[in-house]
């Protein structure tokens, strides 16, 4: 099949490992494939970087005093309108990834000729094409009803005005008849599409994020935590993010938690941006350690940790959560977005209802204290990553929608 996939970047976080994963393993199944991509920042020979064009004279000035000082979003790409002009070759499906951020790349009126003309699905990586800016409004309840006085612009992407309404109705205009099929990685962020007015009468398909579980496996060696300089009788928790200060990632609820744990001789592993200015919140004694692309340094971080700390506010999956897990180190996050799907019902850590700091507390002290309890916990999350999270599994569950995509696309020709 011949397979292009476009997106803002080829490397950053969760989404943009799923993308090159997916990307992967459709060339080791003898898939043509090509990933298009607003910024291109590795040296794949298959991913395509889209050329940078400044249209007509003054159209692009334009556009971007609008977006930088009205709130408008993704409004005019040149680069984007000639995306045909990079294709390696003629796509018999376009699986469309992130379109938000990379200074705009993706012109979202494009789309409605790119998906009449190719057949199309769409993976949703976070709620941005449901609302007037953000692409998580924590707990913001607007995205439901068109949007406009928007509590915080500074959500990303962020915006320097509030055309959110504007923003909204643009989207839901250009939805409202484009022939294209959504994915999304959890019953969640599913349950959130249907009650969207953009995109609830899209046909919809839960495909969860892969997981390397080759990569992603418990460790061998007894020796791990030494090699951080940590005693093998440690109790040792770890926080892992691409951005530690992220504010969905809710350091603030992880230290409080951390600083209430009266556990001996606990240390704490931090992997990520701000890694050294959270470590100087926290009581413990912790290791610093940068965020890292690499799948074997993070599974050694993951194995040498006992429990993963997970306090998002808002997570369309968790696939922090899940490597964590395929590594046999169990979770205890909070119970929003689609972190119960990872987890599922305790089976591979514990979920913390209504953000109880005290509650996750405790379950922290539970797991580290009660080693018949963290030894269930981390054999049955392994088992579960590897029957749900497994990526072949992922990319023949994604080829089967394109199939679909296909028929669906000659059905309406």
């Amino acid at each position: 099949m011949n397979i292009i996939q476009v997106t803002g970047t080829d490397v950053g976080g969760g989404a943009e490992v799923v993308v090159r994963q997916h990307h992967a393993e459709l060339t080791c199944q003898g898939h043509n494939v090509q990933l298009l991509v607003g910024r291109k920042q590795t040296d794949d020979p298959a991913t395509t970087q889209i050329p940078f064009r400044r249209g007509p004279k003054g159209i692009l000035r334009t556009a971007r005093w609008l977006q930088r000082n009205a709130g408008l979003q993704n409004l005019y790409s040149p680069g984007f309108r000639a995306l045909e002009d990079s294709f390696a070759f003629t796509p018999d499906v376009i699986h469309f990834h992130s379109l938000h951020g990379v200074d705009s790349f993706a012109e979202l009126s494009v789309l409605k000729r790119l998906c009449r003309k190719y057949p199309s699905v769409m993976s949703l990586h976070d709620l941005w094409l449901m609302t007037g800016h953000c692409g998580h409004p924590l707990g913001c309840p607007r995205w439901k009803t068109g949007c406009g006085k928007c509590p915080d612009l500074t959500l990303y992407p962020a915006v320097s005005r509030d055309a959110t309404r504007l923003n909204f109705w643009r989207k839901r205009r250009l939805f409202r008849n484009l022939p294209t099929r959504l994915i999304v990685p959890s019953h969640w962020l599913m349950d959130q599409v249907r009650q969207s007015p953009i995109l609830k009468h899209l046909p919809i398909d839960v495909v969860p994020n892969p997981v390397d579980i080759d990569a992603f496996q418990p460790a061998l060696n007894d020796n791990l935590k030494q090699q951080l300089n940590l005693a093998a009788t440690d109790p040792t928790v770890i926080l892992v993010a691409q951005h530690l200060d992220n504010p969905f990632k809710g350091i603030q609820d992880a230290v409080a938690v951390l600083n209430s744990i009266t556990i001996p001789n606990l240390k704490v592993i931090l992997v990520g941006g701000a890694a050294n200015e959270v470590s100087q919140l926290i009581d413990h004694p912790c290791v610093v350690l940068p965020f890292t692309q690499s799948k074997q340094e993070l599974a050694t971080y993951y194995a040498t940790a006992d429990v993963l700390l997970m306090p998002s506010r808002g997570e369309t999956f968790g696939l922090v959560a899940a490597e964590a897990m395929a590594c046999g180190t169990p979770v205890v996050a909070f119970e929003v977005g689609g972190l119960a799907d990872v987890i599922g019902d305790n089976i591979g850590g514990t979920l913390i209802p209504d953000r109880d700091r005290a509650a996750m507390a405790q379950a922290v002290e539970q797991l580290l204290c009660d080693n018949a309890m963290h030894e269930k916990k981390s054999a049955a999350g392994r088992d579960r990553a590897v029957r749900h999270f497994r990526l072949e599994r992922h990319t023949q569950r994604c080829l089967t929608l394109y199939e679909r995509a296909i028929e669906q696309h000659a059905a309406s020709a």
